[in-house]
């Protein structure tokens, strides 16, 4: 429930919290919200209360928007997805300062990936479209004006052909080719998921098409120093440098510790493999290690760990790789190691 979840929040010591805004189940028809935005945004206004800044991601559009309903998709106009968010920032209000309860706002998530994109034209121009609806959005809706606008994270993915992908820092680059580093856009940042497989936070790739056992280590977009920093050059090369890097998702999984609920170990899901490579306290100390590393780069800003809670038993039982990353496991023992690790660790 929403008073647990901002109770283990405030045990870890962190600053933000995100969530995830799925539009095709608050508007299922045009201009009609659902009970569940209430929710939400009561949800957003009780973190608000507890003193967290909050970062909300749409993504997702409704079948009416749509030109098909197949996975998810973008809107066929970008304006509706403008005007959704308004009327929500408007429906939320402002707190007693005048200041929205969302200190930040991302425009969609991975458009990289067919599955987040399907039914429109996978590019960076393409996304760079709906990103410029959403931002004057965010602008338009109450409060919007101090509201950070965060870029899609983009997915690590390995291979790029153009249909079921785009890597993504090809795709980054697209992105400036089609007017991110506009100055007209202000106070947004570029969003990235320096997601690190089953390698060390602090590992580079080796600059090689094989680079040993026991794989996921033969492409950049496999290592998390190694997206911070190609994503950092591509900005710099842009003209770009004074704007900050979100990691709107990173994190490394794990099945270790995880039962089914006939007790027996929990078996991982097949695919990726890398989710049975490493163990909970290795897991736990790449974390650290991560947000130790960020810390030191100036151009990083708020890092979003994926996740706290998709860990629930059925989808334990239906090894579902969401599961691996998950601060909680079922139980009477429900904290793992990272839960731990990260609560200990000091705080600025």
């Amino acid at each position: 429930d929403q008073d647990t979840m901002l109770w283990l929040a405030k045990r870890l010591g962190i600053g933000w919290v995100k969530f995830q805004f799925s539009w095709d189940i608050l508007e299922p028809q045009p201009g009609q919200f659902s009970a569940e935005l209430n929710n939400y945004l009561q949800f957003v206004q009780r973190a608000k209360q507890q003193e967290f800044k909050v970062l909300i991601s749409v993504a997702k559009a409704p079948g009416w928007a749509r030109a098909g309903t197949d996975e998810a998709g973008p809107p066929v106009n970008p304006e509706d997805l403008a005007s959704f968010i308004t009327r929500m920032m408007n429906m939320v209000r402002v707190d007693l300062y005048g200041n929205s309860y969302f200190d930040a706002v991302e425009i969609w998530n991975e458009p990289n990936l067919r599955r987040e994109w399907n039914g429109s034209t996978l590019g960076g121009a393409q996304y760079m479209a709906l990103f410029d609806a959403g931002y004057r959005g965010v602008r338009a809706g109450e409060g919007g004006q101090s509201v950070t606008v965060v870029t899609a994270g983009l997915a690590p993915t390995g291979f790029s052909d153009g249909v079921n992908a785009i890597d993504d820092r090809e795709f980054l680059r697209q992105m400036y080719a089609a007017g991110l580093a506009n100055p007209a856009y202000q106070n947004i940042a570029i969003g990235v998921h320096p997601y690190g497989a089953a390698n060390p936070p602090d590992a580079r790739w080796c600059g090689e098409a094989d680079c040993g056992e026991p794989g996921y280590n033969n492409h950049p977009s496999w290592f998390f120093l190694d997206t911070l920093e190609d994503y950092r050059a591509i900005m710099v090369q842009n003209n770009d440098a004074n704007r900050q890097l979100w990691a709107t998702e990173f994190g490394w999984g794990t099945y270790e510790g995880f039962t089914t609920s006939e007790g027996d170990p929990a078996l991982p899901p097949e695919d990726p493999p890398y989710l049975n490579w490493i163990d909970q306290e290795t897991q736990a100390h790449y974390i650290i290690q991560a947000f130790e590393i960020a810390q030191e780069l100036p151009y990083v800003g708020p890092m979003f760990l994926w996740n706290l809670n998709y860990s629930n038993q059925p989808l334990i039982d239906a090894r579902d790789p969401r599961a691996a990353y998950a601060l909680l496991r079922g139980g009477t023992n429900p904290l793992r190691p990272a839960f731990l690790l990260i609560e200990q660790a000091p705080k600025q």
